[in-house]
């Protein structure tokens, strides 16, 4: 999210920017749709980097989100499935080909730069340190991976067997959290990235698509088990303390605002209060025709 701005990546239906400034009633500001349709989506200030499948990655500016305006796009490897931008450069989960880099300094000709061959398929990202990517690989586990020299990116580390989300948790204490393939979330101690080490495990709920971290408290759209709250005071003996059954359809992602959860389903966007994490309750919701596929 930026500022009262949600970006919704909705497949085939490019993205959603929708106002969320009332929580009780999200509103769309303006769709834009590309060619590959649109898997995630990473803003800074007014510039959106769209992950597009398997055409690569596209640049937009979003100042007027009735007027989205393509700047550049590139092709990858692979087909990216998230993505993050930080000092010019945009870290691709690219599928098959695992991680993909870009140099987005010039937004208007974006260039590829290299890639990172890794175990599985390269799903979510995520950051140990500055030098340091964790990487969600289905089937292949959490894997760290050294970004020091954009061109030479390197396997530094790896645990798990099959991963399909990572975030940060707590970057100076330098935890994650990951998410195993039906076996619920695992706490991995990535200090150093060089040699990551599981240290707890919650096998319930079994199917988590996105997590959210705010302080010890996890925000997870656990499917069709809803919206999920998880304390971590204790990384190894992470506790399951609220849940909230939303839709219908499974829950498939979630961002964290003032207070508020944002969580997305296959009918739309729900607006969540969580100001008492332990009680959370829909406050709002944005209906949408097609399933979100990521949200930023």
């Amino acid at each position: 999210m930026v500022g009262d701005r949600a970006y919704v990546a909705v497949g085939s239906a490019g993205i959603h920017i929708v106002d969320v400034s009332d929580p009780t009633a999200p509103s769309v500001l303006g769709t834009r749709r590309f060619a590959s349709g649109a898997a995630s989506v990473f803003v800074i200030g007014t510039t959106a980097y769209v992950a597009i499948g398997p055409a690569g990655l596209v640049i937009a500016d979003v100042t007027d989100p009735l007027d989205v305006i393509v700047l550049g796009e590139t092709n990858t490897p692979g087909s990216p499935a998230d993505i993050l931008v930080a000092n010019d450069l945009a870290y691709l989960a690219d599928s098959e080909p695992g991680v993909s880099i870009v140099d987005v300094a010039d937004p208007q000709a974006p260039a590829f730069l290299s890639s990172a061959l890794l175990p599985g398929e390269s799903l979510r990202l995520a950051w140990a340190d500055e030098q340091h990517l964790l990487v969600a690989c289905q089937w292949g586990g959490m894997v760290s991976v050294d970004v020091s020299d954009p061109l030479e990116p390197a396997i530094a580390g790896r645990v798990g067997t099959t991963t399909s989300v990572v975030r940060s948790v707590n970057g100076e204490a330098g935890l994650a959290i990951a998410t195993e393939h039906y076996r619920g979330i695992k706490l991995v101690d990535v200090d150093p990235p060089v040699s990551p080490s599981a240290i707890g495990h919650l096998p319930e709920p079994s199917e988590i698509a996105e997590i959210a971290v705010d302080g010890s408290l996890v925000f997870a759209a656990a499917g069709t088990d809803g919206l999920i709250v998880i304390d971590l005071a204790d990384p190894t003996a992470p506790v399951q303390v609220a849940s909230l059954d939303i839709a219908f359809e499974s829950l498939t992602g979630v961002v964290l605002g003032d207070d508020v959860a944002f969580v997305t389903s296959g009918d739309g966007i729900h607006a969540v209060d969580v100001a008492d994490p332990l009680a959370p309750e829909v406050a709002g919701t944005y209906a949408m025709d097609a399933r979100p596929e990521d949200l930023a």
